[in-house]
């Protein structure tokens, strides 16, 4: 459903079954590459999403026949994550894939991950990232989205750096690349 200016929204001819909630394109289904999210909403995210005491962020909606109920999306200023990226010689580390992996029951809410590549000086930064706890790493070469996945990740748990991203907050972070297996 289209948002209207006073920010309410009507869903229309919805079938029983189990859903889950997009809002695009803070939240978008089947995304490839960086979201393309308008300038006035850059560091904006979903902040909760509810009807009544289900969290519709972390499950589905589920419609069982008749009006399911009022939704609430409550959209938040995120966060801010910037730093640099260096070897093992200590050098900035250019072309390197930064990504923020969700800690915890979070981890599960592929939403809530994001990427970013070093620039020639080795720096990168990101922003409308929801406040949480992340694990941050720092990747010479590694597969498109691999670190999305649990196993891919366990043997570098080690090697990632713990941010705490706080809502309207810049965090401000140095990381060391794990370079590529050859």
């Amino acid at each position: 459903g289209m948002v209207q200016e006073d920010g309410t929204f009507s869903l229309q001819n919805v079938g029983p079954g189990e859903y889950r909630l997009y809002v695009p394109p803070l939240i978008a289904p089947f995304q490839w590459g960086a979201p393309n999210i308008p300038q006035a909403h850059r560091n904006m995210y979903v902040k909760s999403a509810r009807m009544g005491n289900e969290d519709l962020l972390q499950n589905r909606l589920r419609v069982e026949g008749g009006a399911p109920g009022q939704i609430e999306v409550v959209i938040g200023a995120g966060g801010r994550f910037n730093g640099s990226v260096l070897n093992e010689r200590r050098e900035p580390a250019s072309n390197v894939t930064v990504v923020i992996v969700p800690e915890g029951a979070y981890r599960q809410r592929r939403d809530l991950y994001r990427t970013a590549s070093t620039d020639i000086s080795g720096r990168f930064s990101m922003q409308g990232i929801p406040a949480a706890s992340y694990k941050a790493f720092a990747f010479e070469e590694t597969p498109v989205d691999a670190w999305q996945s649990s196993e891919f990740l366990r043997p570098l748990e080690s090697r990632g750096t713990t941010v705490d991203i706080r809502d309207g907050n810049q965090t401000t972070t140095d990381l060391q690349v794990i370079p590529a297996t050859r």
